[in-house]
């Protein structure tokens, strides 16, 4: 990975690789290391300052997120519920 023109490539070493959100936040908690993570996962850990942002101006957030049900007339009060739910928690202004 180069970090920009005429900079070195950047080789760090990798200690610990997980699969899931819940222990990517408690090891950078742990300060343990760096954790790339949704920012819906992390928004209250950033407000209240236990986890800083770095590298913001390296990473690029791009991305879709499509939930799909099946159409009806009278939509299922489970699927209005986690729709609503993402509006308001995960995607937030949208």
């Amino acid at each position: 990975m180069r970090l920009a023109p005429g900079e070195p490539l950047l080789q760090l070493p990798t200690a610990m690789i997980c699969n899931n959100i819940e222990t990517c936040v408690c090891f950078a908690l742990q300060g343990l290391g760096i954790a790339y993570l949704p920012d819906f996962s992390i928004r209250d850990l950033l407000a209240d300052g236990r986890l800083q942002p770095i590298l913001v101006d390296y990473v690029e957030r791009t991305g879709v997120f499509h939930l799909l049900w099946p159409a009806s007339k009278h939509p299922s009060p489970k699927v209005r519920v986690l729709v609503d739910f993402l509006c308001e928690r995960v995607f937030p202004g949208s």
